[in-house]
């Protein structure tokens, strides 16, 4: 049972609202838990008293106000009834994702997009084309492999779609994107930084072809980039940073690539930080004006 549901969901308003749960102290509560935790591995708590008593290490009375809310069921093994929805709902759930996940994987292998019905096209056993493509046709991908594999998309336009996902829908023609609308106006600086980002990955001598396989979306920078603008950071300053980071970051066990802007967030507020530095260096001297202003 513990291999098949390892978890199971706490409803903790339901939990605490309960009057028998009202009414336990402290104690009474982690006995509770610890023998709800029990039931969903076991399928079900010892049904004679002194037998919960041994099993929790205490005394036997301690065990009566649990018995109302572990009844013996018709079987003659004693369950909590709400546990026993929520097991039968996880199972379900569990049960539709598997068949969900062999169906998909069924279509894919003869070739149809999942939700297809039967008789759509890749069921044939054996297809044969009308006629051979001339020698100069664009080839297209495989029917064996599923409509949005990138396999067959070029690394460098690959890289390029990522940098602008979620994003060219809502810019301006000028911008790149479709429809006429103007795109937000976060949207521009966070495409530079990505793009920025994404030159340091593919020059990085560390990742190789990694880097083209796993570019950093555009969108993903919106938030970070603008909470860098929003402390005075300027953009020319952020982009090179970034793509320095990125140019050198050397994957390791606890991070094989850059997943998230964040990563980039303390290098970035450094160099803004040793940029004030050095403007407040270079700030002229105020004194002699004072002399002359105090004369």
């Amino acid at each position: 049972m513990a291999e098949k549901l390892p978890w199971f969901p706490f409803y903790g308003y339901l939990f605490f609202d309960d009057e028998a749960v009202k009414l336990m102290d402290d104690a009474g509560v982690g006995r509770y838990l610890r023998l709800l935790w029990h039931q969903w591995i076991h399928g079900s708590v010892p049904t004679e008293p002194p037998a919960l008593a041994r099993l929790l290490r205490v005394e036997p009375s301690a065990v009566e106000e649990l018995l109302p809310v572990f009844p013996t069921s018709a079987d003659g093994r004693r369950r909590n009834p709400k546990l026993e929805e929520i097991r039968a709902e996880q199972e379900a759930a569990r049960e539709g994702r598997r068949r969900g996940g062999l169906a998909a994987r069924g279509n894919l292998l003869r070739g149809r997009s999942a939700g297809s019905p039967p008789g759509s096209a890749g069921d044939s056993a054996d297809p044969q084309p009308d006629a051979l493509p001339p020698a100069d046709a664009p080839r297209e991908p495989s029917a064996d492999a599923p409509a949005h594999s990138s396999a067959a998309i070029p690394a460098a336009h690959r890289l390029r779609a990522f940098e602008s996902l979620s994003s060219s829908q809502s810019l301006s023609p000028a911008e790149g994107g479709a429809g006429g609308r103007s795109g937000p106006a976060g949207l521009e600086p966070a495409l530079q930084v990505a793009r920025a980002a994404n030159e340091g990955l593919r020059a990085n001598p560390h990742l190789g072809a990694e880097g083209d396989l796993h570019p950093l979306r555009a969108d993903l920078a919106t938030q970070a980039v603008a909470d860098w603008l929003a402390a005075g950071i300027p953009l020319d300053l952020i982009c090179t940073t970034v793509r320095e980071v990125a140019v050198r970051f050397r994957p390791n066990v606890r991070a094989r690539r850059i997943a998230s802007f964040a990563y980039f967030d303390a290098a970035v507020r450094a160099a803004d930080a040793e940029r004030t530095a050095a403007a407040t260096l270079r700030l002229p001297s105020t004194a002699p004006v004072l002399r002359e202003v105090t004369a």
